[in-house]
């Protein structure tokens, strides 16, 4: 069940940076992105965070669980670093719980990463 969010979350990111590539922006939805994922399956609910994709500089998305008991979230995120290229971060809650983690997109010099209670997807 784990599987599915992590495939979504490491398609859309490197979509986004494909999307970034031919466009001045990331995609603000998953329909603009036109990579068939849904927003919604019978585990995870999945979502561009539309805050953060108006922003060209970086873009997030979130794979939130519906089984809080025994499923963890996922977050994706890539940003634009000072130097031009794209640094993506794929990440995943530490515990079971609906909360996605959060993913550092500061951009600069700074990579994306994952920060409070995420660690990297395994």
């Amino acid at each position: 069940k784990q599987s599915e969010a992590k495939s979504y979350v490491g398609a859309v990111n490197r979509a986004q940076q494909a999307y970034r590539i031919e466009y001045p922006t990331f995609a603000s939805d998953l329909v603009t992105l036109e990579i068939g994922t849904p927003s919604e399956t019978v585990n995870y609910k999945y979502a561009i965070d539309a805050p953060v994709a108006t922003n060209s500089e970086k873009a997030l998305f979130t794979a939130e669980t519906k089984d809080t008991q025994s499923l963890k979230s996922f977050s994706g995120g890539v940003v634009i670093l000072t130097s031009g290229q794209t640094s993506a971060a794929a990440c995943q809650t530490k515990a079971v719980g609906a909360a996605p983690p959060t993913v550092d997109l500061a951009g600069g010099t700074t990579p994306a990463a994952c920060t409070g209670e995420s660690e990297p997807m395994k």
